[in-house]
């Protein structure tokens, strides 16, 4: 195995034992491919799912390209499971059940299965005694940060586990990217009771990295910054060309020159961002008046191509995706936060009032004194009103 490479890891936490032996075919799709993988516990699908995902990814001669599974395990899924409906009949725990199917698929496929870590959740079994609920979360934290390095790609199984504990491992991953870790994927396996032929795995990842549009926004109209949004939007719009590739022999060409000129105009909107970032950080104020002209006309451009107008002859599939959706209802967060106003230039006055409200003194100070005066004195601003210059004249 190559030595010099970033580890794979997997986390997930490990659903009861069910006492059938039926399994079910769920469907997925990755690099465009459909795919069928068969399971019978609730995390033998989406585990296959990733093994086969990497083995696709993979670039050497990696044995196991799946490094490290991280299974949360519980006291009902450690210890053995008991059937009540037949007479308190013993079966296998959950974890054990999970071992044998992670070693004889990783046998049918020829590679090592990955190592298999226990992080306890409810229970101590090493000092064979319940872990205090208010403790639960801590220990949990920590454990999963004790076997991750800076350097690993973490995938993330959603489909089971208490939704607390859920969305504390989502806390937990947000706070590992901050360190160098990176999410490499994220689904959600989807088990249909009524119609076993609609059972599939779900791609969640595109969903979890809207909060780096989040982020993005949120420090651009507090700091002027848009490195972030930059940042995720270089990332997203690798996707958008990769599916418009795939979607040109199966649509037609209208729709996908629509989405093209959305990508395009929100791209355009985002280059001008990062200029409006260096006018504002380095008091750039010759620049101001061509700025605040270009950030205006490029959200006015961006709301035009996403305007949820359902009069507009536009394919929604095609320019409507949660992406684009979030950010034109976002974009209106940017105007409220600029004083923006639909049919109103914005003004000296309104940028100042934005670096007031986001403590940039230095900035709000250097317009004030180079612009203001400027301002007051055009003759479309006046500091009174005609008969109080008529009575000054008088004087």
């Amino acid at each position: 195995m190559g030595e010099n490479r970033s580890k794979n890891k997997l986390i997930l936490f490990l659903s009861k034992y069910k006492f059938t032996t039926d399994e079910y075919k769920y469907s997925s799709k990755y690099d465009n491919t459909e795919n069928e993988i068969k399971g019978i516990q609730t995390p033998d699908a989406p585990t296959k799912y990733f093994i086969n995902y990497l083995l696709e990814k993979k670039d050497n001669n990696d044995e196991r390209v799946l490094d490290t599974i991280l299974c949360i395990t519980s006291e009902a899924t450690n210890n053995k499971s008991i059937n009540k409906r037949e007479n308190n009949k013993e079966y296998k725990s959950a974890f054990e059940d999970y071992q044998e199917m992670l070693n004889e698929f990783c046998d049918e496929k020829g590679i090592k299965p990955p190592e298999l870590i226990k992080l306890n959740f409810d229970y101590d079994f090493e000092n064979n005694k319940s872990i205090d609920e208010a403790d639960v979360s801590r220990r949990l934290y920590e454990s999963i940060v004790k076997e991750l390095d800076k350097n690993d790609t973490i995938y993330i199984d959603y489909t089971s586990g208490i939704r607390d504990t859920s969305l504390l491992i989502i806390l937990i991953i947000r706070y590992l990217e901050y360190t160098g870790i990176k999410c490499g994927g994220m689904i959600y396996s989807y088990y249909d009771n009524d119609d076993k032929s609609n059972n599939k795995i779900i791609d969640i990842k595109s969903t979890y990295e809207l909060f780096e549009l989040l982020n993005g926004v949120n420090e651009f109209t507090s700091f002027g910054k848009a490195k972030a949004l930059s940042e995720y939007y270089e990332k997203t719009s690798d996707k958008d060309c990769i599916i418009n590739a795939n979607e040109k022999s199966k649509e037609e060409d209208k729709k996908i020159n629509q989405k093209d000129e959305a990508v395009e105009k929100i791209n355009d909107l985002i280059d001008v961002m990062k200029r409006f970032s260096d006018v504002i950080s380095l008091c750039m104020v010759q620049e101001i008046d061509n700025i605040m002209k270009q950030l205006q006309d490029g959200i006015s451009e961006v709301k035009k191509v996403l305007n949820p107008n359902q009069k507009q002859n536009q394919e929604k599939s095609v320019i409507f995706s949660l992406k684009n959706s979030m950010f034109y209802n976002l974009i209106t967060q940017i105007e409220n936060k600029f004083y923006i106003e639909d049919g109103k230039d914005i003004t000296y006055i309104d940028i100042i009032r934005w670096c007031l409200d986001n403590d940039l003194i230095q900035q709000a100070l250097t317009l004030y004194v180079e612009k203001i005066p400027q301002y007051y004195l055009d003759d479309k601003h006046k500091f009174f009103d005609t008969e109080e210059e008529e009575l000054y004249c008088d004087i």
